[in-house]
């Protein structure tokens, strides 16, 4: 199924990079071993596609809303290959903190789109991302996305440097630590925005 996913993969890729022309800034931080989350901004439906061309070596598992796997059996079937796990958007999900729980405690890769939806600014991002982290130790990746997508236009991405939100953490910290940390989360996201417009 290995093959499956890589040819799937490469196939989209390929198809899709003379559409995004992608201009990456802070590549280098794109590299990382180990268990890690990828957080961004969600600018459009393109977005699960720059990431995973930002990410072409590397398998990454997107947190994808469940309402995409019932479009048909097919596409539900790429999805899964891709390694996309459907969450339940509107009533929040457990089982996707324990999909990211088990993913991360092999080192592998998550992907959230933490604002829960597609907008051309960023808006309120959901906590999900901070509490997988801080549980599980581990880095979280921050994108900007400037959705610039088109035959003649070319989408830009800003890859900041990775935020450790757990070296310092309480041991008895709580919902209020997350919401913080959510927030310092959105402000990093929101000055590679600014970083990009300058």
């Amino acid at each position: 199924m290995m093959i499956v996913t890589i040819f799937i993969k490469l196939t989209g890729v390929l198809l899709a990079f003379p559409f995004f022309k992608p201009k990456i800034i802070g590549r280098k931080n794109l590299k990382h071993k180990g268990k890690l989350i990828i957080v961004s901004n969600h600018t459009s439906n393109y977005d699960p596609i720059l990431m995973y061309m930002l990410f072409l070596f590397r398998r990454i598992y997107p947190l994808t809303a469940e309402i995409l796997f019932t479009y048909n059996k097919l596409f539900s079937w790429m999805l899964r290959q891709l390694g996309c796990f459907a969450v339940d958007r509107k009533n929040g999900d457990s089982n996707a903190l324990h999909f990211m729980d088990n993913k991360l405690s092999k080192g592998k890769a998550i992907l959230i789109f933490p604002e829960g939806k597609r907008s051309k600014e960023i808006t309120t991002f959901k906590n999900g991302a901070v509490t997988a982290a801080m549980k599980n130790d581990c880095y979280i990746l921050p994108i900007y996305i400037d959705g610039n997508y088109g035959i003649f236009k070319r989408v830009r991405v800003v890859v900041g440097e990775k935020i450790d939100f757990f070296s310092n953490k309480k041991a008895d910290y709580g919902r209020n630590e997350i919401m913080e940390n959510t927030k310092i989360l959105q402000e990093k996201v929101t000055e590679l925005k600014t970083r990009l417009e300058k």
